[in-house]
């Protein structure tokens, strides 16, 4: 009789452990996935600082060997092949100097990310921001202060730039943006029970990138994004959105699909890749139309803009 009492309650207790290790492993799984962004990102930069250090000394010693032509030719050779060494050394310095500075900003960026990985994060830990160029600022309860090289972002922060820096940011559902000069984004919410993260779109330009994981096992979240007149949408894509200072919007999709939801009319309208949806002052679909290469124009490339 005592076995037979005591058989449902061991049922009741060892249902509860399953369920209370599901829920930690759950748990768990959400605090790492900011992190293995991250350390994807970390992995992609170190091969990249590997590269360029070989180009460096691929770079160096055609640099060298153009050097001593030069030198050896002296003053009486032929002025028009004298000019073309002369330009090889030219190229070879330039190109140089613009290695060593990417190999430079690249240890900058692999330091600062791997700073925050080892730092702590908190349930409301939504990401981190990097700041490429200028300066940049957050807004939080506690008030407005500048951002660091490389800092965690929370739910409830708004972030803007200036009108000459770039910011990138790197959120938990796997997202890489960038945020372009003058743009406003603020962070709505980080759902890991229903795997939706929503950000409000408040001015500017930004461009974003996003693919589900490769891992069946882990959740591919919901991407939104808030404009004043409307709700982007999509699971795995990359899009460039502008917001315009006479209130016109452009959503331009380089890879996958999203979804456009008019605020008043409800209207829905599906982007796809190669495609540019314009609206007008109040959010409506004024046109539809096949992107063109011409209007691509790679603004986000980090490298780029620091050549620049």
């Amino acid at each position: 009789m005592t076995r037979n009492r005591l058989a449902p309650k061991l049922i009741i207790i060892v249902l509860f452990l399953i369920a209370f290790f599901v829920i930690l492993y759950d748990a768990t799984c959400s605090a790492e996935e900011p992190a293995l962004a991250l350390k994807q990102e970390v992995g992609r930069l170190k091969e990249r600082r590997i590269s360029l250090m070989q180009n460096e000394t691929k770079i160096s010693n055609s640099l060298e060997r153009a050097r001593k032509a030069y030198a050896l030719m002296g003053s009486q050779a032929n002025p028009e092949d004298r000019q073309v060494v002369r330009e090889a050394v030219t190229t070879a310095e330039e190109s140089l100097t613009v290695v060593q500075n990417l190999r430079t900003k690249t240890d900058m960026r692999l330091r600062a990310l791997e700073s925050v990985i080892r730092g702590r994060a908190s349930e409301k830990d939504f990401g981190v921001a990097v700041v490429q160029t200028g300066t940049a600022q957050r807004r939080s309860r506690s008030g407005v202060a500048p951002l660091h090289y490389a800092s965690r972002v929370y739910e409830e922060d708004t972030l803007t730039t200036t009108n000459k820096s770039f910011l990138e940011m790197y959120t938990p559902d796997g997202g890489y943006h960038m945020l372009a000069p003058d743009t406003s984004v603020g962070i709505a919410e980080f759902d890991r029970v229903t795997s939706l993260m929503t950000v409000d779109i408040l001015r500017g330009k930004m461009h974003a990138e996003k693919k589900c994981p490769a891992n069946e096992s882990s959740p591919c979240w919901a991407t939104r994004y808030r404009t004043p007149n409307g709700i982007i949408s999509f699971a795995e894509a990359e899009i460039v959105y502008e917001l315009n200072p006479d209130g016109t919007e452009v959503i331009s999709v380089l890879e996958g699909a999203v979804m456009y939801r008019e605020k008043q009319s409800k209207k829905a309208t599906t982007v796809k890749m190669g495609e540019q949806l314009i609206l007008g002052p109040q959010g409506e679909s004024v046109k539809l139309k096949k992107l063109r290469k011409e209007e691509i124009q790679s603004w986000w490339d980090v490298d780029l803009q620091f050549e620049m």
